[in-house]
């Protein structure tokens, strides 16, 4: 899951002013059911990201805030989109990984 927030692009820059893109930002918590729905069909579900404002609350461990993880790297970041089942994303530039690795993306 790659769920798109504000702040990937307020540090990428932060001399310019982002909010136009605040429609696009998807809300964390709409997403956590369908990660635990995911997990019941024996998924592994990373949430992924390279900055992000909040962290994915659960306790379920089959669910990974891989965005806050302290084995986060871009390299892994490559491998996890290459090699998932699917993606399902709100439209960011990673979701092209997937896609190049002809994997399904699930877009919301």
């Amino acid at each position: 899951m790659i769920i798109r927030d504000h702040v990937y692009l307020d540090r990428l820059n932060k001399k310019l002013n982002w909010e136009y893109h605040n429609f696009r930002d998807g809300n964390l918590n709409n997403y956590l059911l369908a990660a635990e729905v995911l997990t019941n069909y024996g998924f592994h579900v990373f949430r992924m990201g390279k900055f992000v404002d909040k962290k994915f609350e659960t306790s379920n461990d089959r669910i990974i805030d891989y965005a806050n993880s302290p084995y986060k790297s871009d390299l892994l970041d490559i491998y996890i989109g290459a090699n998932c089942e699917f993606c399902i994303s709100t439209g960011t530039g990673y979701d092209l990984i997937p896609a190049m690795s002809r994997r399904p993306i699930v877009y919301l």
